[in-house]
């Protein structure tokens, strides 16, 4: 018994430590990234996304990183990114894309449904990228 005793502990203490090293914000988001500012069309796009969603949102939430790469590791999706969303309203984004209408406008679908899976179909009919 103390040995299943033990186990638990191990895992009680240990297993959300590890989980949150492996996939904490900190840990999945590209060091380098700087707050900037939107560029004007973002605003545009923004309300065109809403109306295509039908989800209203608040386009002043939204903080804005410049990513100073042309594409970064994420180690959550596994693989090479250009642009992602994070809660509560953070859209990331590769120098190379700051204007990439398609980009910007799926970050603002996740923006606007909290998350949201890529299959969901808001995703290809109001950004263009989606599965």
């Amino acid at each position: 018994m103390s040995t299943l005793r033990s186990l638990l502990l191990v895992l009680v203490i240990v297993a959300p430590s590890a989980c949150y090293s492996i996939v904490g914000p900190e840990e999945t988001l590209p060091p380098d990234a700087v707050p900037t500012e939107p560029l004007a069309e973002y605003e545009l796009w923004y309300s065109q996304v809403e109306l295509c969603t039908g989800v209203t949102g608040s386009f002043g939430d939204i903080r804005w990183f410049e990513v100073p790469y042309n594409r970064w590791w994420d180690p959550v999706w596994e693989q090479y990114a250009i642009g992602t969303w994070r809660a509560p309203h953070d859209i990331y984004l590769a120098t190379a894309e700051l204007s990439n209408e398609s980009l910007i406008k799926h970050e603002i679908v996740h923006d606007l449904l909290q998350g949201g899976l890529v299959y969901d179909p808001r995703f290809k009919n109001c950004s263009g990228i989606g599965h």
